[in-house]
């Protein structure tokens, strides 16, 4: 996990990681924009989720963390699929 200070407002936060994350290989599962945004995606066998919110003073704080799949979960989910 990795927390983050960047300058960029929240809203300019999210905008940044919906566009660029599938710039480099990660597909969206889901995202919601609020006072505490949340954007989740997976990518291989490794899920991202980043959470971003108000800074203390400007700009915002970025939380990332990545970690495995979980294998019995993705089994499930392809079962269901065919």
């Amino acid at each position: 996990r990795a927390v983050l200070k960047s300058k960029l407002d929240p809203v300019q936060a999210f905008e940044y990681y919906l566009t660029n994350m599938p710039n480099h290989g990660w597909i969206n599962i889901t995202s919601v924009q609020s006072e505490v945004s949340v954007l989740t995606y997976e990518k291989g066998s490794r899920v991202a989720t980043i959470q971003i919110e108000q800074g203390t003073l400007t700009g915002s704080q970025i939380s990332v963390t990545v970690s495995p799949r979980d294998a019995a979960a993705s089994a499930a989910v392809n079962a269901v699929a065919k």
